[in-house]
């Protein structure tokens, strides 16, 4: 049971952060792993609090934090006890009061005709609260300076935000901030109004009633505490970019002079700010580490803190990935970069906090806290262990090291603890952290299964089983012309025409699963020739500029992703695929159109200023609440190593928060030709992409889906890459290094028997 305290009334905090989620685990026991108190007089050294947790004191500097616990993903964050305050705090789930506990109808209306009573029974999953409880998790926190004397907590949650007043009646008193660009969500759902994910708040701390925010797509200012914000729309140069940090500038007056914006891909940008919105901005990136792809075209690493220290008059970043500090010089215009000592490319940093008066800067890191002394231009590490304690399970021999991230000045010497929810995360992926309950198997060894092959080559797919050390086949039930292999009986298969059985399906599924073998369904979702025609091209993507359907090449038919008609009907496609007894769907071209003239594309189902990713995230949670097997989903490698989804639609972390599986194709022939060529020979160059393609993920991820890239075995670029068993070896041993869950093959199945022999020598069962 998650312990009582009695708390001070002007800290808040830690209600907040209980609201989405003790409604659902109030009556769970809960293991915490550690605490952190501030370090009061009289605390004994051994102090234990009323959990049993042991206790490790905060630095002088943080005795403002109050207690932190980390349990499983969760985060709790609530003040110490006073004995002097025998008042308590009624920890209620306010962000559920308004949650329906029942089914109603939903807010609009979609075509269901031909659905099952159990479809559309099933599909209202995503108003229960139980979904959303491991859903609703902080981001950050921010205490807020009101101009009243009081404080307001910001509080950015997945899927929604939050304010609230300190010192006010803690029954009535919060704020979600609806005033925040809201999320495209499915026809079907009916519950509490959900935001964008807000990443990065500033304050101005001069004019507190001044906030900046950033969500993935937007730059966000409000000149009243956040009761209202304008949105921004990025400047052309950034707009397939996805944002994550935000500062700004102020002159003696505390008028914002610039604002910067820190992205994934892009470095960071600068925009003058006049007139409360931004306008001039150019990007600042030189510098900054990065990999080159082409030679016109460079991927920077993630930008996860960005500060302008107003006393120092400097602007300092940090990178998530390959770590540095990074100070940009405004004469030359580049950045200069000071590694984190004792780092390296697969270690990542948090957060950025820089102590004006102590002219040092905090960087949280999965290896532990690093302080940069900028008098002395020295390093001081404070290793993980020293500040928390490893969470050994029984039932889980490897070590989870949980991490502390963030912090922020807020005025003239105040000093907030900002917690990150999720644990750093290691190259092991973490079953706990789960938020489907849906976990696939560990060492997945599996080649592609074409209809032609499971119609006329079974027995090579079960020489390959039996003999070269396979575990799982991927078999194509729905294929990249949306033909139904299997042979359906939906009403909507019918109206296409779409019900001859192309291959032996049932047969082979039941062999295999004779045999012991996972079998993995790939269905194509929106490439799909035969509901584009469908009813007249009813949901094909539109030329904006003839009214006709749009379409690339003679064979590319794409339907529009927004459609939810479209959604729904893949989603009972899914179904009845589980019901042949598959064991995994995974959804391939997940994604809108890459090639072709997509200028052109006309989303006419699009609803308001909908994301791209958006639309496919809606899509996976109605999949989620609608099958009972894991999910997968397959992603471009770029979208796998890099957190961008304004193209395509594919944000790896969005997708990841509701599937079960992620699939990178991690083909080397799909990378430019430059692509980590500083990495020489070719062999290890190879072994590389992989473990970076395995290893970011994973850590984006942070334990909540599995990563199991596509590996390659067909003959393309092979004069850049290799080939042959060299080649094989080291994409399957950087993917273990980066920690996948295992790896899949994509080529003709005789290609298959090179890897297999691979296989044969490095594993056994």
């Amino acid at each position: 049971m998650i312990p009582e305290h009695s708390f001070k009334r002007w800290l808040i905090l830690g209600c907040l952060l209980l609201l989405p989620l003790y409604l659902v685990f109030a009556e769970t026991d809960l293991r915490f792993p550690v605490a952190l108190h501030s370090n009061l007089p009289g605390l004994p050294e051994n102090h234990r609090d009323e959990s049993g947790t042991p206790v490790i004191p905060l630095p002088e500097w943080m005795q403002s934090a109050s207690l932190v616990a980390y349990a499983h993903d969760r985060l709790y964050f609530y003040p110490e006890a006073d004995d002097d305050d025998s008042e308590g705090i009624d920890l209620s789930a306010h962000f559920f009061k308004t949650f329906p506990r029942h089914h109603t109808a939903g807010a609009r209306e979609i075509d269901n005709s031909g659905a099952s009573p159990e479809f559309l029974r099933d599909i209202q999953n995503i108003n229960q609260q139980s979904f959303w409880a491991n859903r609703l998790r902080p981001i950050f926190v921010q205490s807020l300076q009101t101009t009243g004397g009081q404080t307001e907590y910001a509080v950015s949650l997945r899927f929604a935000g939050l304010l609230r007043t300190a010192g006010s009646d803690p029954g009535e008193s919060y704020n979600q901030l609806a005033a925040t660009p809201a999320r495209f969500m499915p026809a079907e759902y009916h519950g509490p109004a959900m935001s964008r994910d807000v990443l990065d708040l500033w304050q101005n701390p001069d004019r507190p009633q001044e906030l900046l925010a950033v969500n993935k797509h937007e730059i966000l200012f409000s000149n009243d505490y956040g009761q209202t914000f304008s949105v921004f729309a990025l400047p052309h140069f950034a707009r397939w970019a996805t944002l994550s940090t935000i500062t700004a500038r102020t002159d003696a007056e505390g008028h914002i002079q610039e604002l910067y914006a820190g992205t994934y891909v892009r470095g960071v940008f600068r925009c003058s700010f006049r007139n409360h919105k931004p306008e001039g901005c150019r990007e600042m990136r030189y510098g900054l580490p990065a990999y080159r792809d082409s030679p016109d075209t460079y991927f920077i690493e993630p930008i996860s803190g960005l500060v302008w220290d107003r006393k120092a008059e400097r602007l300092l970043a940090i990178t998530e990935f390959r770590p540095v500090l990074a100070e940009f010089n405004f004469t030359s215009g580049r950045w200069e970069t000071a590694p984190l000592p004792g780092l390296t490319g697969g270690d990542h940093a948090e957060s950025l906090f820089v102590h004006f008066g102590e002219n040092r800067a905090y960087i949280g890191t999965n290896r532990g806290m690093y302080v940069r002394d900028f008098a002395t231009e020295s390093w001081k590490h404070i290793p993980t262990d020293r500040w928390l304690q490893a969470d050994v399970r029984d039932d889980r021999p490897q070590t989870e090291y949980w991490a502390l991230s963030g912090l922020h000045q807020i005025g003239a010497g105040r000093l907030t603890y900002t917690p990150l929810l999720n644990p750093s995360a290691s190259t092991q992926s973490n079953p706990s952290l789960s938020t489907n309950g849906k976990r696939a198997p560990e060492n997945i060894r599996a080649f592609y299964v074409s209809p032609t092959s499971a119609r006329q080559k079974q027995q090579t797919v079960m020489d390959l089983i039996d003999n070269y050390n396979f575990n799982a086949v991927v078999i194509d039930v729905k294929d990249d012309f949306g033909r139904l292999v299997y042979g359906s009986r939906l009403p909507e298969a019918t109206a296409m025409r779409n019900t001859a059985q192309l291959a032996p399906l049932r047969d082979l599924i039941a062999k295999l699963k004779a045999k012991g073998v996972y079998v993995i369904a790939r269905q194509v979702v929106f490439k799909d020739a035969r509901a584009f025609h469908y009813d007249n091209n009813r949901y094909a993507i539109l030329d904006r500029y003839t009214g006709a359907p749009w379409q690339y090449e003679e064979i590319e038919r794409w339907v529009d992703t927004y459609a939810e008609w479209i959604h729904n009907y893949n989603l009972r496609v899914a179904r009845e695929v589980r019901a042949l007894g598959v064991d995994e769907i995974q959804f391939d071209y997940i994604r809108f159109p890459s090639d072709g003239p997509i200028g052109r594309c006309q989303w006419r189902y699009r609803r308001d200023d909908a994301y791209k990713s958006e639309a496919i995230e809606a899509f996976l949670m109605k999949a989620r609440a609608v099958l009972d097997v894991p999910i997968g989903v397959d992603i471009y490698g770029y979208r796998g190593i890099y957190r961008v989804g304004t193209v395509i639609g594919q944000d790896v972390i969005d997708m990841g928060e509701f599937a079960d599986v992620v699939s990178p194709m991690h083909y080397s022939s799909h990378f430019g030709d430059n692509y980590l060529d500083h990495i020489q020979p070719r062999e290890k160059r190879t072994y590389e992409l992989l473990k970076l393609g395995s290893e970011r993920p994973v850590r984006m991820g942070q334990g909540r889906f599995q990563v199991r890239p596509w590996l390659q075995a067909f003959r393309i670029k092979i004069g850049i890459w290799g080939y042959g068993e060299p080649y094989m070896q080291n994409q399957i041993l950087g993917s273990i290094a980066g920690g996948a869950n295992g790896y899949q093959f994509w080529g003709p199945i005789q290609e298959f028997y090179i890897p297999g022999r691979v296989q044969k020598e490095l594993f056994t069962e």
